[in-house]
């Protein structure tokens, strides 16, 4: 017999919380781009240490390693920030049916339509449903049965639509290719 709705409570646990956003976040090509970036301009400021070479290295290099070490700082804290957000920790009631993905908690209560989702992700620990680019409802698969999983994920599938791959694709190509052209221009005005 076919599912027609799955009902599932769940407990988000630390885990749970950096599973997502280190997932959400590794799939994010600018943190690619950005950590090679990091990793060259470190290692070229090491370099030029060891050769006593140090007031030769250009101010673009430290700007990249100062604003990295920013971001990083900002990743943990909020990550931190997270782990104490009574709602996250709450007790979550999902339903989820052909139509509607309906989730109840303590502090909330939301029905939402499938065509309220932009995306759906599934990883070994989770099943992420997400509402924009940086969140997401987070089912994680130690509280499902394979059926239910299945159940979920080919519902996501045919019922959330993804954008042209194409399209994103093109235009953050192009992006990419402003911020590398910019960014050159920069190193190459601060280090004449």
């Amino acid at each position: 017999m076919k599912l027609q709705e799955v009902s599932v409570q769940v407990q988000l646990s630390n885990n749970d919380l950096r599973n997502f956003q280190m997932s959400t976040l590794c799939r994010q090509a600018f943190i690619w781009v950005y950590a090679v970036l990091l990793v060259g301009s470190i290692s070229y400021i090491v370099y030029s240490a060891v050769n006593n070479q140090i007031e030769d290295v250009p101010m673009m290099a430290w700007i990249i390693m100062f604003v990295g070490l920013a971001l990083l700082l900002t990743l943990f804290t909020t990550m931190q920030k997270a782990k104490k957000s009574r709602f996250l920790k709450e007790i979550k009631t999902y339903t989820v049916t052909d139509e509607t993905v309906k989730m109840e908690s303590e502090s909330l209560a939301a029905n939402l339509k499938w065509e309220d989702f932009v995306k759906y992700l599934k990883t070994k620990q989770a099943i992420y449903l997400y509402m924009n680019a940086n969140s997401a409802h987070v089912l994680p698969v130690r509280d499902l049965s394979g059926e239910e999983i299945q159940f979920i994920v080919e519902l996501a599938k045919a019922k959330i639509k993804r954008k042209s791959r194409w399209t994103s694709l093109g235009f953050r190509f192009l992006f990419y290719i402003l911020i590398f052209l910019i960014t050159v221009g920069l190193m190459q005005y601060l280090t004449r």
